[in-house]
């Protein structure tokens, strides 16, 4: 079981890290579509899809950090039945 514990605790770790990538490529793209707005490359309609899209994806991004600390601290919680 521990090794099991182990292998969990490597894979959350790794999804906290992917999901920080995730969020600053998102902040990334959010910055990008903005700058496109200003400079008229881009429709306000094309701006407003986009932005729902964004928000959409940041959503789900914040919420996937949540569940990761969460997981973290489940484990935090419980390190004296983890044998490793």
């Amino acid at each position: 079981m521990s090794v099991s514990n182990a292998g969990l605790m490597m894979f959350t770790l790794l999804w906290g890290v992917f999901g920080i990538i995730e969020l600053n490529l998102i902040s990334k793209t959010k910055k990008r579509l903005q700058s496109r707005l200003h400079h008229g490359r881009i429709s306000a309609e094309e701006y407003k899809i986009s932005q729902k899209s964004i928000r959409f994806s940041l959503a789900i991004g914040i919420s996937y950090l949540v569940l990761i600390v969460i997981q973290i601290g489940y484990v935090i919680l419980n390190w004296d039945e983890i044998n490793i």
